[in-house]
């Protein structure tokens, strides 16, 4: 017996890198107004556009947007630093991603940053939106 192997394409064993992006806004709130609602892992319904509900169990979170459900994984939290990292587990195809979403002091006032990393890139493209929406809805908010 013996065995042959054909090989139709060539293996492409080379991966493209994870895109990285940011969006920020500066609100009129103090820092602490801006972390009470950013730092709350299960408040995301509280303030951005798109997000019907929103319940946490243990370290997950489940977002109910247009009809479909989202779970994303609590990473961490430092509140004396007011970041707060998590991932996209489920409901968006993706390969990876990660973000952080801090509040900081700036030179105009309250900054708040949603940085992230993302596989593939038209996915971080799309998350570029979506948070910039968001952070324009929580300086609306806290007007």
């Amino acid at each position: 017996m013996s065995l042959q192997v054909t090989i139709v394409e060539p293996l492409n064993l080379e991966r493209s890198a994870m895109k990285s992006n940011s969006v920020e806004v500066i609100v009129p709130a103090s820092k602490e107004d801006a972390w009470a609602l950013v730092g709350d892992f299960g408040g995301l319904d509280k303030w951005t556009p798109g997000v019907e509900s929103c319940r946490v169990e243990g370290d997950l979170r489940y977002l109910s947007i247009m009809g479909s459900e989202v779970v994303e994984r609590l990473i961490s939290v430092n509140d004396a630093d007011m970041e707060i990292t998590y991932s996209i587990v489920s409901g968006i195809p993706m390969d990876s991603h990660e973000a952080t979403v801090s509040v900081s002091d700036g030179e105009s006032g309250t900054v708040v940053k949603w940085a992230f990393t993302a596989d593939p890139d038209d996915a971080a493209d799309f998350l570029t939106t979506i948070y910039g929406s968001a952070l324009e809805a929580l300086k609306k908010k806290l007007s």
